[in-house]
């Protein structure tokens, strides 16, 4: 009987072991990561090259809305900072010490 109930246990082992899929390791995903990601630096760089004929305007307008994308961006991510700041809150007339009287200053 123990050998029976060995033997079963071993097929259950064996048949989990097939049912899920092997998990891909950290360093592949690091490496995979890392080659997607200069394939599209390397490919956004050279982009300019093959838009080398378009109008002064037409780049300048692009050059423009570049440069904002930019801005907005680091002004997102500076947001979750200055929300939390006492003396920007104050500066924004936010008389309380965190007692919910500040609404007024910072509505999101």
């Amino acid at each position: 009987k123990w050998k029976t109930n060995r033997k079963k246990l071993s097929i259950i082992r064996t048949i989990r072991t097939m049912a899920e899929p092997p998990a891909p390791s950290v360093a592949a995903f690091k490496i995979w990561s890392a080659t997607i990601l200069w394939i599209l630096a390397f490919t956004g760089g050279m982009l300019p090259l093959y838009f080398r004929d378009i109008s002064p305007s037409l780049r300048s307008a692009l050059t423009m809305g570049g440069g904002g994308i930019f801005l907005a961006a680091s002004v997102v991510h500076m947001l979750p900072s200055a929300a939390g700041n006492q003396d920007l809150l104050d500066l924004g007339g936010c008389d309380d010490d965190g007692g919910g009287g500040c609404e007024h200053a910072m509505p999101w």
